[in-house]
């Protein structure tokens, strides 16, 4: 063979070469850790919980590339929902069913801020109207994160309400598991909550983006490959093999290895065939998507955590749900997957300030459980931060 025709054989493609299977060639090298799996089930999403529990308020202080929370932490949206709380107990009161010892609920505290200007301003409002609802109210501040309530309680946030509220470690989908074995609920009949706040906790619970063609349904999946022009030994102890091994444990310290590599890793995201069945509520979220559009953010994890909830909720309470974004996109079938340090966030962003960025949970309250959904009427450009 002369030299121009060995030089022809490798630079020159294949004939009839497409470009997913060039992309497919040139991804062949890469060393895999964790090959395509769901969003929800990958690495990414898995390893970003656990820095986000693990970091604590550092998390949103301290690290490159934090968590948002000055944009809803003005103490605007405590205040509205603090007067919206009060209005409820008044008329309870009025109709004679308010009951002595008053529970509000807080799941995902962040860095307890919304709290404090709650506390803040129901006080101020009791003050105000010569009412004891504060000095009744016990604020439950819960989160899955023990570091994170650590952190509350060693900053002294709430260090001007004491006996107004205490800390607890819960599972936003699994709530009642812990509380309502709580011996501050011993003797109490009911639904103990007469307000529940969840502020961007919804976006960070399991979910599956979906695309919707007819009878065939695709979902968003991930794989985890070492990342171009790393070589791993540089790194870590580690090989590819054994990282991949751990990648396929549920140990906390297979999980705390890859967690310390993690910055190596590179993400790759395909739509893979999915049967709905196999998805909590998939026909439910099946049966919407065909109404409105081919894509579609199914927030399972966040349907569950309402659903149980629910029962939780006094019969004259609610549930307020707050969360962040651009209330303006050009294509409906849009979504976000957004990062901030190591944590995954998936989002729907809203078509217009009064549309939730949630579409599917804009249905589910009524259709499962009879809740009413109420959703304020703001201004079009403003962020949907605000009650």
């Amino acid at each position: 063979m002369s030299q121009t025709q060995l030089r022809q054989d490798i630079v020159s493609p294949p004939l009839h070469s497409s470009p997913e299977a060039i992309l497919a060639r040139a991804q062949a090298s890469r060393e895999i850790i964790q090959d395509f799996v769901p969003l929800a089930e990958s690495l990414e999403w898995h390893l970003g919980q656990q820095y986000l529990s693990q970091r604590g308020h550092k998390a949103f202080l301290s690290d490159a590339n934090p968590v948002p929370f000055l944009v809803n932490n003005d103490g605007t949206l405590s205040c509205n929902a603090a007067a919206v709380f009060f209005a409820s107990l008044q008329h309870a009161e009025q109709q004679g069913e308010l009951e002595r010892d008053l529970f509000v609920l807080e799941l995902g505290i962040g860095l307890g801020l919304f709290a404090r200007y709650f506390l803040n301003a129901l006080r101020d409002l009791c003050d105000r109207h010569h009412k004891d609802y504060y000095s009744r109210l016990t604020y439950i501040l819960a989160d899955h994160s023990e570091q994170m309530l650590r952190d509350l309680c060693r900053n002294g946030i709430l260090g001007d309400h004491p006996g107004r509220y205490c800390v607890r470690q819960v599972d936003a989908l699994h709530p009642a598991e812990r509380l309502l074995a709580d011996v501050m609920f011993v003797g109490h009949a009911g639904k103990p909550f007469r307000a529940v706040f969840l502020n961007y906790v919804l976006d960070c619970l399991p979910a599956a983006s979906l695309q919707i063609s007819g009878e065939k349904v695709r979902q968003l999946c991930v794989r985890i490959c070492v990342a171009r022009n790393i070589c791993l030994k540089d790194f870590t102890d580690l090989t590819a093999r054994q990282l991949a091994d751990r990648a396929c444990s549920a140990d906390t310290a297979a999980r705390q290895d890859l967690l310390e590599v993690y910055g190596l890793f590179a993400s790759e995201y395909a739509y893979r065939p999915v049967d709905m069945k196999s998805l909590p509520y998939g026909d439910f979220a099946l049966e919407h998507a065909r109404r409105s559009s081919r894509r579609l953010l199914h927030s399972y994890g966040a349907i569950q955590s309402l659903e149980r909830l629910m029962e939780l909720v006094h019969n004259q309470g609610f549930i307020l749900v707050n969360d962040y974004g651009q209330t303006q996109t050009t294509r409906e079938d849009e979504f976000e997957h957004q990062r901030f340090s190591l944590v995954s966030l998936a989002r729907k962003p809203a078509l217009n300030s009064g549309e939730p960025r949630q579409p599917v949970l804009s249905r589910f309250p009524h259709e499962f459980c009879g809740f009413r959904r109420v959703t304020p009427h703001c201004h079009r450009y403003r962020l949907g931060c605000k009650f």
